[in-house]
């Protein structure tokens, strides 16, 4: 199967946060932050208590819970946004049009054997067996490779349809699969 498409920027900051929302790495320091998110709130309620011990505790303990809450909605909620702002400003200086691009006209070819990927900085073959992950999501197909850091981002605008797009999906994740097996 072989496809033409053009990548752009907001291609390479989907992939981004693909990466940095789905890899164990990623995962863990989440982790990691909902239990600080407990502990501090522990410790803001303890310093609540002792702090407002001869006034109003309810007080103490509701003024306490609304500024936590007030970080958490902050954190959760408008964090997310600067971080796509940042990484996408960071693609933009990184891969400026014309200066070592990875953006713009591609083609990708599919076989049983192998990957092929013709881009504006070169050509590049990989075999199946080297293939991470075939991932679709709503908007793109990633190949991965090299523990997931990289990616063959083909996006879904680049297929007439939703049923080219699965298509061009589930042959990737055969060829992907049989590759792997073979390799065991």
């Amino acid at each position: 199967m072989k496809l033409k498409y053009d990548l752009n920027i907001d291609d390479l900051t989907a992939y981004t946060l693909y990466y940095h929302t789905h890899t164990p790495k990623i995962k863990r320091k989440r982790r990691v932050h909902k239990v600080l998110w407990i502990f501090i709130t522990i410790i803001f309620l303890l310093l609540a208590v002792i702090g407002y011990s001869g006034y109003n505790f309810a007080l103490a303990v509701i003024s306490s819970l609304g500024f936590l809450f007030a970080i958490f909605i902050f954190y959760y909620y408008l964090t997310w946004p600067m971080i796509r702002r940042r990484v996408r400003k960071e693609l933009l200086k990184t891969y400026l049009p014309g200066k070592n691009s990875v953006t713009g006209n591609h083609e990708i070819t599919i076989t049983p054997e192998l990957i092929k990927a013709v881009g504006e900085m070169g050509e590049d073959m990989m075999r199946w067996d080297v293939i991470d992950n075939v991932v679709a999501t709503e908007q793109h197909l990633f190949l991965t490779f090299h523990t997931s850091k990289q990616a063959y981002i083909i996006p879904r605008r680049a297929f007439e349809n939703d049923t080219g797009f699965d298509k061009f999906a589930e042959t990737a994740r055969t060829y992907h699969q049989a590759a792997t097996e073979s390799k065991v």
